[in-house]
């Protein structure tokens, strides 16, 4: 039996998908069962969807947010086109690091930054999100 995982999306950061895989990964991504549950603190995906029995918040790859993987789904979305879901996403991004700063990961629903404070790739990625204009 699988566990849906961020690892499912995979199609969209490497590269397009057929149209019809494209629009259903976003539907899932910006469901309940990812961003769009209502716990979340910020609408960003969780590493594991919190409807899986495994799901934990704050155990590394079972549920926290990690802002570099959120910042590769934002380069696939400019590159995809859709402008208003990476323009959202970097605008949850950036508010979650100004809460948080620029921990290894985050608990998906306290936004308690977890993991490691002062973590290289998320400042990386952080500069890079202030680079863009909306």
């Amino acid at each position: 039996m699988g566990v849906r995982t961020i690892a499912g999306f995979a199609p969209l950061i490497a590269g397009e998908p057929d149209q019809e895989c494209h629009d259903a990964l976003l539907d899932t991504l910006f469901s309940p069962a990812f961003a769009a549950d209502p716990r979340l603190r910020w609408p960003l995906p969780p590493s594991t969807s919190p409807k899986e029995p495994r799901f934990h918040p704050r155990a590394y790859w079972r549920g926290p947010v990690w802002p570099v993987i959120s910042w590769l789904f934002w380069r696939s979305f400019r590159r995809a086109g859709e402008k208003e879901r990476a323009a959202d996403l970097r605008h949850s991004s950036l508010e979650q690091l100004d809460a948080g700063g620029f921990a290894e990961y985050f608990e998906p629903f306290t936004g308690e930054p977890l993991g490691s404070d002062d973590q290289s790739w998320t400042a990386a990625v952080a500069l890079d999100w202030l680079l863009e204009d909306d």
